[in-house]
Formats: structure tokens, sequence, C-alpha cells
């Protein structure tokens, strides 16, 4: 009896010409980028105190981004899975570049979607995808741990500019560590 076919219907069975593995940058012999079924993963290769390749748990950091810690020379540094892939598929970072995703998305890891881009690109992605920007959101009295509304952050100055009124004795009227002020 003949099995049938599998069904490639959907994205993550199509074939796709990008799955595979590839050397990290600077890392070859100890890590690899693996595509398969549409993510993207981090090998550790087999070594003597590690008999077997082993797919390293991937963090998720502000704003969405997946991240892995690789080690060389005993030393470990932690690299946004966006940031190997265009290693692998753009090359070095250049000088005054920063990475970018064309649509905004912290997941969207495909080397199509990448680029080396000035910060000034990088918002406009941003922007275009109409996504806020990630460090804006929580600053100021919008913070959930604020203490301080902008109104007393003005009333504090005007106190302080004075010169009648010591930074503990404005830490006490406001109820805030006089580091704050």
């Amino acid at each position: 009896e003949v099995e049938p076919a599998p069904d490639k219907s959907h994205a993550y069975l199509a074939d796709d010409p990008l799955d595979g593995d590839y050397d990290v940058p600077d890392y070859e012999g100890s890590y690899r980028l693996r595509r398969s079924y549409g993510k993207w993963d981090i090998i550790s290769l087999a070594r003597k105190y590690q008999p077997v390749d082993k797919i390293l748990h991937q963090s998720v950091y502000k704003g969405g981004y997946l991240g892995v810690g690789l080690c060389k020379n005993n030393k470990a540094v932690t690299y946004f899975i966006h940031e190997i892939v265009l290693l692998v598929f753009h090359g070095a970072k250049p000088e005054g570049k920063e990475s970018c995703h064309k649509d905004g998305n912290p997941r969207n890891n495909n080397p199509d979607n990448l680029y080396w881009g000035t910060h000034e690109e990088n918002m406009q992605d941003l922007k275009r995808s109409g996504k806020p920007r990630a460090p804006t959101l929580n600053r100021g009295e919008n913070h959930p741990d604020a203490k301080l509304t902008e109104v007393d952050v003005l009333k504090i100055k005007e106190l302080w500019d004075s010169g009648d009124i010591n930074q503990r004795a404005i830490a006490l009227l406001y109820g805030v560590h006089y580091n704050t002020i």
C-alpha cells in the first residue's frame, strides 16, 4: 500500500530553501544557526563534556526580541537571534548601523525582513509598522512604579531652584527618597 504524500499546504510543512544549518560567525565549530519548520534555533555542537548537539533555550527580551547566550574562551555573550541571522546572511555589522526589522515584528527573523540600517531608518520602520516605540511606553508618570507626576516634578524644580529648602526636606514633602530628588 502506498502512503499518501504529506500535506504541504501549511507554511510550516512547505519546503523552505532557508531550512538547514549555518555556521555562526566567530563561533564556527561551537554553534550553528538552524532553520527548521520556519523557526530559527541556535545549536550548541557536541563536544567533550556535551556528547550530543543541543538546541539552546531562547529567552524573550524587552520588546519581544529572542536571544541566546553564547560562550567563547569562557566568556558568555548574549546575542539576539535577529543579530545572528543578520551576521550569517548579510555579513558583519557596518560602522554606525543597527539591526532593523522591515515589518517592526521582533519575532520575524527572516533574512529578507532584516537589514543593517541607520537609527533613523529603524525608527521609520517602527513608525510604518504602527507600533509604539518601546522605550517610551513606561516613562515618567506613565511608569507603573512612578511616585511623582509631571506637575510634582515642576514644583520640585521650583523649590530646588529657590534655594529655600534642601533635598531631604523636598523628599519628605513628596514621600520619596532624597536620591529621587
